[in-house]
């Protein structure tokens, strides 16, 4: 009898755990959405203001920027700064996948994110400011569709993993 009761507590925890999880990942999504539209003003700013290579901008940006884009752009400065025969390209999207791959944000995200290092390298500094602000005002639109939906979707996953722990201790009972 206390052993079910137990398990069931154990499996009603775990659950619940998962759905508050969950909804924790919303909320770290728009934080680290943030988080790089702030560093992508940042990098408008350099360009725009200082007309220093990309791997100065980096540099600076890097030391200003928070604790999960400033170590990428650190890194983006080294990489081009001993510049090893890679593209930009390649170094923009191993610094990606090294550096943002494993975080809150989506496939979608990424996606835009890479897109902008294939654009990012080639261009004279007026493309680049706009292709920032353009990058920018993208960013600002995703932040404010997630924001409107963001409690409600914290909600729901925790009202979900609730829900499937009860449902399974029912079932297991």
């Amino acid at each position: 009898m206390y052993i079910k009761m137990l398990g069931s507590l154990m499996v009603l925890g775990a659950s619940a755990w998962t759905g508050f999880w969950l909804g924790d990942r919303y909320y770290q999504r728009v934080a680290m959405l943030r988080q790089w539209r702030k560093t992508l003003c940042f990098i408008e700013g350099e360009v725009r203001y200082c007309q220093v290579p990309l791997a100065e901008v980096f540099a600076r940006v890097g030391k200003r920027s928070g604790k999960d884009c400033g170590p990428w752009m650190l890194w983006l400065s080294e990489e081009l700064e001993q510049y090893e025969g890679k593209s930009f390209c390649r170094i923009w999207e191993d610094g990606v996948r090294k550096y943002l791959e494993h975080t809150a944000l989506k496939a979608s995200d990424l996606d835009q994110i890479m897109e902008l290092g294939n654009q990012l390298g080639f261009l004279d500094t007026k493309m680049q400011e706009g292709l920032l602000c353009q990058a920018i005002r993208r960013l600002d639109y995703d932040i404010g569709e997630l924001e409107r939906t963001l409690s409600q979707k914290q909600r729901v996953s925790r009202l979900l993993g609730i829900s499937a722990g009860i449902f399974c201790v029912v079932m297991f009972l």
